[in-house]
């Protein structure tokens, strides 16, 4: 008996987590209330996040910030006259 291609195979897998995922998802929601305390805080951030994925929203941001030395601090640093100390700039638009 020759066994599943990948495609085949992932497609197969894909399918059965999804199920699984539907099972928890629906006892979660079925038994939140007998959920201890000390754990709710973890289960909800985490249905938080996942809700934030299905969506199609970012679970993660990124700031940029955009620091300016010049070449004279970098001289003073490089001979230990000094300690840089630079206060973030606001990127502009």
């Amino acid at each position: 008996m020759s066994g599943l291609s990948d495609k085949d195979w992932k497609t197969n897998m894909a399918n059965i987590m999804k199920n699984a995922g539907m099972k928890g998802a629906n006892r979660l929601n079925n038994e939140i209330e007998n959920i201890h305390p000390n754990f709710l805080p973890t289960a909800l951030g985490i249905i938080i996040d996942k809700i934030a994925v299905l969506q199609d929203q970012p679970t993660a941001v990124i700031e940029h910030r955009i620091q300016k030395i010049s070449q004279d601090d970098i001289n003073k640093m490089l001979k230990g006259e000094t300690i840089i100390e630079i206060e973030p700039q606001e990127p502009s638009a």
